[in-house]
């Protein structure tokens, strides 16, 4: 293969990684910014989410970083960044490896079981003080608006009297689906589609590598070639 081709598919990969870098980011933020509807109460529900949410941008951060040092040794030819951008490569797809395992692994485990439990105690203490005040907690009114959910089980936990987060927006519909249902649904899928965008991204990041030894190897035989010339 031609070295301008390889350079080319070099750079086109590691574009593609810093995509997947910024999408990590995005993803992470959006995550950190739900889990703050939540932050005070008593649970770990929005700790798991906010240290899913903290770890995607510190990935995400490091990618850009890596892929960036990458590009620039690539445009320079520099034989040496290049390798140290394989060895940062190979580094990071281990480690975004071992966080999905962990991440799918999360999804199924008895901590975010509990963690939904503290949450159910913390939602109804919060609904008991809101009948027994007749005013809704703000921390429930955003925790329901957020995710479109109504309740603990149900929009039926309410009563007769309903909160306005209870209903949509625009629509005035009745949201009917209790918000444990929704959290529990949220959290194994974040922490699903966080783990396989860095199965996706490591995937993208062994292309990158190999295309990067192909090229540094290529300079390397241009360079002797010149020598012995």
């Amino acid at each position: 293969m031609h070295l301008t081709t390889v350079r080319a598919l070099l750079i086109t990969s590691s574009v593609i990684c810093f995509s997947f870098g910024l999408l990590l980011i995005s993803a992470g933020a959006v995550m950190f910014q739900n889990s703050l509807w939540a932050r005070n109460l008593p649970t770990d529900w929005n700790q798991i989410l906010a240290t899913e949410a903290l770890l995607a941008i510190k990935l995400g951060s490091i990618c850009l970083l890596v892929v960036a040092f990458g590009f620039y040794g690539t445009v320079k030819r520099s034989v040496q960044m290049i390798f140290t951008y394989r060895l940062l490569l190979a580094l990071l797809i281990v480690i975004q490896i071992v966080v999905s395992v962990l991440l799918l692994g999360g999804t199924r485990s008895d901590f975010r079981f509990q963690a939904l439990e503290r949450l159910r105690e913390s939602f109804e203490r919060s609904m008991d003080r809101s009948r027994a005040f007749g005013v809704v907690d703000q921390r429930i009114e955003r925790l329901q608006r957020t995710y479109g959910c109504c309740g603990i089980d149900s929009y039926r936990d309410w009563g007769l009297v309903l909160p306005g987060s209870c209903y949509e927006l625009e629509t005035r519909n009745l949201l009917v689906t209790g918000c444990l249902t929704v959290l529990e649904k949220y959290l194994k899928e974040s922490g699903k589609a966080l783990s396989w965008l860095l199965v996706s991204l490591s995937v993208f990041e062994f292309f990158t590598l190999l295309f990067a030894k192909c090229y540094s190897n290529g300079i390397q035989s241009q360079l002797m070639a010149f020598v012995r010339t």
